[in-house]
């Protein structure tokens, strides 16, 4: 993941040219939910590990809530992934 991100980060300042093989802009290749499903797994794998410094404090309060509450602990990871994905 990291190599397609200093690749592309290179093209971006024009250091080098990547092939496109002839990809038109606004031309949809992977559109729909499957290409979203696609995205968001790609974006996760990258991201993930710099979320969980957020998100462990929150899983923290969550699993101390959840004893007592579970409903108020399912809701407060609810708002936790709303807000993340918002």
């Amino acid at each position: 993941m990291a190599g397609v991100f200093f690749a592309v980060g290179l093209y971006l300042m024009d250091a080098i040219r990547l092939p496109w093989n002839g990809m038109v802009p606004g031309r949809s290749i992977g559109g729909g939910w499957k290409g979203a499903l696609v995205l968001g797994l790609i974006f996760g794998v990258g991201l993930g590990p710099c979320t969980f410094a957020y998100m462990a404090p929150v899983l923290g309060v969550v699993f101390s809530v959840a004893a007592t509450n579970p409903l108020h602990a399912l809701s407060l990871i609810a708002a936790f992934g709303i807000g993340h994905c918002g």
